[in-house]
């Protein structure tokens, strides 16, 4: 892993807003904006381009790009949990960007909490590391490859073009099914973990973690500003989160941003 000087080297380089940006098909104002906001940036106006980068966000515009520059934007203003919830969201639609997985380590590494993550089976731990390492994308194009790979070996067969009595028949025909059976297992597994799993970040300095969704209980821990948390479920204006160790509590709604 990067240690900390190195990150903020490549953070100077890496900060730089991104220009091309998938609004140019949502309409000419949002690209005009867009342009405005990422030049304001450029000249260290800061606050000025998060106006206009937020009323795009606020006007229901999603892109990887567009978060992405939130991210950096509010970084440089020191708002250091928004900066992360930003890039998390960015995370959604480019997952493989290198220098979104720069910042976004350089943000955490600013982070007051360091929970260390609750020890996972060995089986548990293996799929997750595989489902990390392939984005949603890359797992859809190899199911695709796969299949188009067992179809044409199929047509292949039905035209007598290739003989399945042979042992490099058999290791053909029945290579490309399993990787494709591999392949779309873990496309839905990606999927239904993007569909289910909720997650949000602390916006506040300081938050009191409660024992049950009221002022008045006990407080279990103190989180703080930039922590990620599995959100559990919501009831009236407080959501019960779990914490990378596995407690669980419960929070104001107002004290975080879902991502």
């Amino acid at each position: 892993m990067l240690n900390r000087a190195l990150l903020f080297a490549l953070f100077s380089l890496l900060a730089t807003p991104v220009s091309q940006v998938s609004l140019f098909a949502q309409g000419f104002d949002a690209v005009g904006s867009f342009n405005q906001a990422n030049t304001l940036y450029t000249s260290g106006k800061y606050r000025e381009a998060l106006a206009l980068y937020a009323s795009l966000d606020s006007m229901g515009y999603q892109s990887g790009e567009l978060y992405f520059n939130l991210g950096n934007t509010y970084f440089k203003l020191g708002q250091i949990g928004k900066a992360i919830l930003y890039y998390e969201k960015a995370k959604r639609f480019m997952e493989d960007d290198e220098d979104l997985k720069v910042n976004l380590e350089l943000a955490q590494a600013r982070t007051k909490d360091k929970i260390p993550e609750l020890p996972k089976l060995f089986l548990e731990a293996l799929l997750e590391n595989v489902l990390d390492f392939f984005s949603l994308g890359a797992l859809g194009f190899l199911v695709l490859l796969f299949l188009y790979g067992t179809a044409a070996v199929m047509i292949l067969q039905l035209r007598d073009l290739f003989s399945f009595s042979s042992l490099v028949g058999q290791i053909f025909k029945y290579t490309f099914l399993v990787l494709f059976a591999l392949s779309l297992t873990l496309f839905v597994l990606k999927s239904s973990r993007h569909a289910t799993s909720r997650h949000a970040v602390v916006l506040n300095s300081v938050v009191n973690l409660k024992s049950e969704p009221r002022e008045q209980s006990t407080t279990i821990s103190v989180i703080h500003e930039g922590l990620k948390v599995e959100i559990s479920r919501k009831e009236r204006d407080w959501l019960e989160v779990k914490l990378p160790d596995g407690t669980k509590g419960w929070i104001e709604q107002q004290n975080a941003g879902e991502i």
